[in-house]
């Protein structure tokens, strides 16, 4: 099954009202792996590999979450 990456990047710029110069710039990227899956066949198989994870929620945000979606 491949995996795909995906590049997120999310930039903030502090600027001086006054005088405009640019005070401060932070960059975050954040790169997400996931799989991609073809058919219903596989769908099941990523689902159930990673059923385990589902089971290490430890608290109750979390849980409400998995919940909603």
């Amino acid at each position: 099954m491949p995996k795909i990456q995906i590049h997120e990047q999310q930039r903030s710029t502090r600027i001086d009202p006054e005088t405009g110069e640019i005070l401060d710039v932070q960059v975050v990227e954040q790169i997400r792996h996931v799989k991609k899956v073809s058919n219903y066949d596989e769908f099941i198989f990523v689902y159930l590999n990673d059923m385990s994870s589902f089971l290490r929620l430890d608290n109750g945000t979390q849980i409400k979450l998995l919940s909603l979606i």
